[in-house]
């Protein structure tokens, strides 16, 4: 097992880089703290680090919480997607064209409510004369 973890350390040097330089940034981010804290609060060492302690899992955890929330966000799954209708599933017209307007009829006339119950339509004698 540290013979796998030593060969990982060795083919990803700049993880194993960036993790040393960050535990070194957050060493010297608790030196500076705790001079800053024994100064002007007169605080020991270990009510420091435990509230940084305490601090950091709150934040830890927040991260985390965040990182969960918006993976679940921002995840596709191919379950989540619906199939959306193509020209080779709609051959047919919409169901409010095809009542509204007749074959035999201009497409600006709209059918009479007697016509789309396949009911003859009444003639008025001087609008539709020929």
């Amino acid at each position: 097992m540290l013979k796998s973890a030593l060969n990982w350390a060795g083919e990803n040097r700049t993880v194993v880089g960036v993790l040393l330089g960050a535990v070194l940034v957050m060493y010297g981010f608790y030196r500076g703290s705790v001079r800053l804290m024994k100064f002007f609060f007169n605080v020991s060492d270990k009510q420091i680090f435990q509230m940084g302690f305490v601090v950091g899992l709150i934040s830890a955890a927040g991260i985390i919480v965040a990182g969960v929330v918006t993976h679940r966000h921002l995840n596709l799954h191919i379950d989540d997607v619906r199939p959306q209708p193509t020209r080779l599933t709609t051959a047919s017209p919409p169901a409010r064209a095809h009542r509204l307007t007749s074959p035999r009829s201009p497409p600006h006339q709209s059918r009479s409510p007697l016509a789309s119950a396949g009911l003859p339509r009444r003639r008025q004698a001087s609008s539709q004369a020929r």
